[in-house]
């Protein structure tokens, strides 16, 4: 019940946080931490890495509190960020990574095989999106990575709901495309819950 209702007030939470409110932003804190933190503990196999990521996130979220007021899919926006510091953080700590998932660390060795398989197949995705026209690539960064409606994404980028529709089918065909002359059929399971 009481995430009901903080999701209803969401709008106000971050409002209140562009305004520089610290319990504002402790509650918003409190309630997506841990899925943060799951994602990240996922990742990296370490709950020491997961804590450090988690704090910068929001760290990221509160030096950028500014623009809270305008964000409008909160989660999307929160989520993008995350998977973006991860991949950079993974990127520039994966001899540790890899070393203690290896480790006793409680951690199996197939997490580091998956934590590469899943790197690699993020490096694919994002030369496959490079490689769009640019439409095309700003409609599937608007839609898929910061989750907005094809609504709005329409009214962003001035053209109307049908033809960003368009631009999505044909970006997807061919970041799909791409990809499985990359990698085959494995990186469909990637894209689909990328």
């Amino acid at each position: 019940m009481a995430a009901n209702i903080y999701i209803e007030h969401e709008a106000v939470y971050l409002r209140r946080i562009a305004n520089g409110d610290h319990l504002a932003f402790e509650v918003v804190f409190r309630y997506y931490r841990d899925k943060v933190f799951n994602i990240a503990y996922k990742l990296t196999g370490s709950r020491e890495m997961a804590d450090d990521i988690v704090q910068d996130i929001f760290l990221q979220v509160w030096l950028k509190r500014s623009i809270m007021a305008d964000v409008q899919h909160f989660k999307a926006y929160l989520f993008t960020l995350s998977r973006n510091y991860i991949a950079r953080y993974i990127k520039r700590n994966a001899r540790l990574i890899f070393t203690q998932a290896s480790e006793n660390d409680g951690v199996p060795e197939e997490a580091a095989d998956r934590l590469l398989q899943e790197k690699e197949y993020a490096g694919i995705l994002q030369q496959a999106i490079a490689r769009l026209p640019a439409q095309q690539a700003e409609v599937y960064r608007l839609s898929k990575q910061e989750g907005l409606k094809r609504e709005e994404v329409a009214g962003i980028m001035g053209i109307s709901p049908e033809t960003v529709k368009a631009h999505l089918a044909l970006a997807m065909r061919s970041i799909r495309a791409y990809c499985m002359m990359r990698l085959g059929i494995p990186v469909l399971v990637y894209l689909l819950i990328s």
